[in-house]
């Protein structure tokens, strides 16, 4: 039979078939009661797999108070699911969230914070359910009516739980990680960034949030590029994730599949000078790894290497060895803007 909890938020399907009755005990109460180093190390490993499998597919039991396409009026009483000492499964399960492996299993992300959340609401992406403090649902009640969005008032001690911040933000949000799709055929007609094994999670964010401050409504990156999705990029986008289609694939089957009129640009420590070179209205900018650059395969099919003059003295003793790759990616938008006319 299933645990009985609160609100009937998360429901345990059974015990596995010929699981020790010591398991069996320790998945139902979770933090309530861990009888052995067995149910230390696997119940609460089975209970968050079992709750993000019902969660993602949509069969997680749903308190009734937060199932309303309209959104009933708030009445000021925070949801207690997740004061249950069985949340420990469901935040297990939130945290699970923070891995790759995870999120490309249950196909769900997390978002913090007002403006991103806000942003994600008012955009393709569709919000699995919200937690919000009593305010921010207050202030927000009739734009989660209109998107039928689940919520889940929850006090300060309770988002303190579920948030990864030390100081969590008033509202949490479990959204549903879209299919990835093929580079878009109009490449060719627009300023496209292509970033090359990225792997700081602050780096992508913030470049997202430059493509978007630019215009740049594409950024295709390398297979083994730092997930999108990972907490620090999402958070590092200010919400800009919801603007900017971002695309994984290989980049050199991208590139030889471009005609031979497509302009591709890298970023190189030599090159071309980026402020005196011609520069085109349209077209693609490599952004290489942020300790090895642009890979030797990449770098083959670059047809302008672009670089930015340093003015440090070089009579120095000492001098910067290069740019971050989010400055560099910065510098180089914004000159492709000011002076791309053709």
């Amino acid at each position: 039979q299933p645990v009985a909890f609160p609100a009937s938020y998360l429901r345990y399907p059974g015990p596995v078939r010929g699981a020790p009755q010591s398991l069996i005990a320790g998945l139902r109460q979770i933090e309530a009661q861990l009888l052995s180093y067995w149910n230390l190390l696997f119940g609460p490993v089975r209970s968050s797999y079992l709750a993000l499998q019902q969660y993602g597919k949509g069969e997680a039991a749903i308190p009734a108070e937060t199932q309303s396409d309209s959104a009933p009026p708030f009445d000021g009483q925070s949801m207690n699911c997740l004061q249950s000492p069985v949340i420990g499964s469901f935040n297990h399960s939130l945290q699970s969230l923070r891995q790759k492996k995870f999120r490309g299993i249950h196909g769900l992300f997390i978002a913090e914070g007002s403006k991103l959340v806000l942003d994600l609401i008012n955009s393709p992406y569709k919000l699995k359910e919200v937690f919000a403090n009593e305010q921010w649902v207050s202030e927000h009640r009739s734009i989660l009516g209109a998107a039928q969005i689940p919520f889940t008032a929850v006090n300060e001690k309770e988002m303190t739980r579920i948030s990864e911040f030390s100081s969590p933000g008033p509202v949490l949000a479990i959204v549903t990680i879209p299919p990835s799709g093929d580079p878009p055929s109009s490449i060719k007609d627009e300023l496209v960034l292509v970033l090359d094994d990225i792997r700081d999670p602050g780096n992508l964010g913030t470049i997202v949030r430059i493509a978007d401050w630019f215009g740049i409504r594409t950024i295709i990156g390398s297979e083994n590029m730092v997930d999108l999705y990972n907490p620090k990029v999402v958070q590092a986008t200010m919400g800009s994730i919801a603007r900017v289609n971002v695309i994984y694939t290989n980049l050199v089957g991208l590139l030889n599949q471009l005609e031979d009129s497509q302009e591709v640009f890298g970023t190189f420590m030599s090159g071309e000078n980026l402020y005196t070179c011609d520069l085109p209205s349209k077209g693609v900018i490599i952004i290489g790894n942020e300790a090895n650059g642009i890979s030797e395969k990449v770098s083959g099919l670059v047809k302008t290497r672009l670089r930015i003059p340093s003015f440090a003295d070089s009579k120095a003793e000492s001098a910067p060895e290069s740019l971050n790759a989010a400055v560099a990616t910065a510098i180089v938008c914004a000159e492709f803007r000011r002076r791309g006319t053709r």
